[in-house]
């Protein structure tokens, strides 16, 4: 196994940015929605997975009004329109869901480094910032996936509750199952 040092800007990883290119906006720090040291508190991180989709314009709009931040965990093969820039323009932080949201622990190391290495680079196009973190489809991460993500410059976010609002949309029951 190689180490995550070996893997960044070597040839064994395409399409992953350079160290120097991976180097946030001077306007904005990376990471700046994730507090450190919130465990235990009583803090929520809003996060959205796999998209853009045909939600985003108004979970935009919602947050806007509201004046709240989240995380956008972007899937590569959806970037495209404004968006992104739209999310980082609201102070928002733009991260990595993979290219076509595969298990990653179903995947070998080259697949993984090609998953996230290839949205990453779509990341980089659409905003000029390489994303910091990564969440791996189905909280399902592996050790090759987290030595892939470093290689890019990132490292592995999951979560702490599930709000399965993909098996349920009644506002009432996902409030009742995060709060």
């Amino acid at each position: 196994r190689r180490s995550p040092r070996e893997y960044r800007g070597s040839p064994k990883a395409p399409g992953c940015v350079s160290a120097q290119a991976a180097q946030p906006a001077p306007t904005r720090r990376r990471h700046q929605n994730h507090p450190e040291g919130v465990r235990g508190s009583k803090t929520l991180a809003l996060t959205f997975d796999d998209g853009p989709s045909e939600h985003t314009k108004d979970i935009l709009d919602i947050l806007e009004e509201h004046g709240a931040k989240a995380s956008f965990f972007v899937l590569g093969h959806r970037i495209g329109g404004d968006y992104l820039k739209r999310m980082v323009e609201l102070g928002c932080e733009v991260c990595n869901h993979t290219t076509n949201h595969h298990n990653l622990q179903a995947l070998n190391a080259r697949e993984c480094l090609h998953e996230l290495a290839t949205c990453s680079t779509r990341i980089v196009a659409a905003i000029g910032q390489a994303p910091y973190f990564y969440r791996a489809p189905f909280g399902k991460d592996s050790p090759d996936a987290r030595t892939a993500g470093l290689a890019c410059g990132m490292v592995s976010v999951g979560w702490d509750v599930d709000a399965q609002d993909w098996s349920e949309h009644d506002a009432g029951t996902i409030a009742s199952r995060i709060l």
